[in-house]
């Protein structure tokens, strides 16, 4: 069975990470498996960090936007047919219009948080584009055959917003690397001298990341020894840069610590040197953070939505997201209390050692392209 992965626009944010783990494992499976092949749909610079023999790629990469829409409308089937393609799973962002077997891995909250107050926030640009991203979306749904969620909560969400029957859709946990899943630890040594939370993130308008500047004031006015890193960087966005700006413009530079981008190494050093992670996220599909903080063994503090329910269960501290009172609060109140930490780790350890590697999350990708 002739089989292709479509990773045409993976090419941002923590969906690099995850789009390589998933051909890492790919890669170790096709050399085994001797009943299909493998194609990958991706661009050049993907084809080079992967370069794998048992990968055959079709390289291709979007432009500008109408390169997306033209992809998914005409150029991504005609690719399909030209190598005789039997199935395809779809990471990309709209479904493609084939015929053939799609199975679509859903991660985009914004299909399914249409009420958030998100949308009120954007800005016209921003708004457009996930609008007529979004009717794309809804408008090729009925050429997929399957679906594959990482959460229940999704799965709920998909369907009654979406109008898609449940028996379509397949649950599968975002995977982890084999070394992450085999070296969990609890974090439990306190620093006092330099506390911090850290928000491991690009700047995005769901990620609420404006709530920061009213709680960095919070904390400045009761003159608490707490510090909030930020991996934003001014490039990300218009309005990040504006932040940044707003920083300085406030006098909070000695509490909010913009750090920018870390390649991993760097970004591990400081969540385990961390009080923990910080969330105040309004929508999100999955949350890779809460999961980074899970297998670290490091507190968590977010956003009491249901999507950080879905994840943490109670082995997380929840605040209002919209309210920098009610998050100053949460932390004061427990981010130096050791006994609750310890209590909310034991049962935030319970829910990583059911956490699946990325080598089993494509094993049931494949199961599902194959039916």
């Amino acid at each position: 069975m002739n089989i292709a992965f479509c990773f045409y626009t993976s090419n941002t944010g923590g969906v690099i990470g995850t789009k390589n783990s998933i051909l890492k494992a790919l890669s170790r499976i096709a050399v085994e498996d001797g009943k299909n092949k493998y194609f990958v749909i991706a661009d050049d610079e993907t084809r080079k960090t992967c370069d794998s023999p048992n990968l055959k790629f079709i390289v291709d990469e979007p432009k500008h936007n109408l390169d997306k829409i033209s992809f998914y409308e005409f150029k991504a089937n005609k690719a399909l047919e030209f190598h005789g393609i039997e199935a395809v799973i779809n990471f990309g962002d709209i479904p493609i219009v084939t015929n053939i077997k799609q199975v679509f891995y859903f991660d985009w909250p914004y299909a399914v948080y249409k009420d958030s107050e998100i949308w009120k926030r954007m800005s016209l640009k921003d708004w457009l584009s996930k609008k007529i991203k979004l009717l794309y979306f809804s408008k090729n749904i009925q050429k997929v055959d399957s679906w594959i969620v990482q959460t229940e909560l999704m799965r709920n969400r998909l369907n009654d917003h979406m109008g898609i029957d449940n028996i379509d859709i397949n649950i599968i946990d975002s995977g982890l690397t084999e070394d992450v899943k085999n070296s969990y630890q609890k974090n439990l040594e306190l620093d006092y001298n330099f506390p911090y939370l850290i928000y491991p993130t690009v700047y995005y308008p769901h990620k609420n990341i404006e709530i920061i500047l009213p709680l960095a004031a919070l904390i400045k006015k009761n003159k608490k020894n707490l510090k909030i890193i930020l991996t934003i960087s001014k490039s990300d966005h218009k309005l990040s840069q504006r932040f940044i700006n707003e920083i300085k413009h406030n006098d909070l530079e000695e509490i909010v610590l913009v750090k920018g981008r870390q390649d991993r190494a760097k970004l591990i050093e400081l969540l385990k040197n961390s009080r923990g992670v910080f969330m105040p996220t309004l929508i999100e599909s999955y949350g890779l953070p809460y999961i980074e903080a899970q297998s670290l063994g490091i507190p968590i503090f977010t956003s009491d939505r249901d999507f950080s329910r879905e994840l943490c269960k109670d082995s997380a501290f929840y605040f209002d997201p919209l309210d920098p009172e009610d998050i100053y609060k949460c932390i004061n109140d427990n981010i130096f209390e050791e006994k609750i930490i310890k209590e909310k780790l034991i049962k935030q350890e319970e829910i990583f050692k059911n956490k699946i590697t990325w080598l089993e999350a494509v094993s049931r990708f494949i199961t599902v392209l194959e039916k």
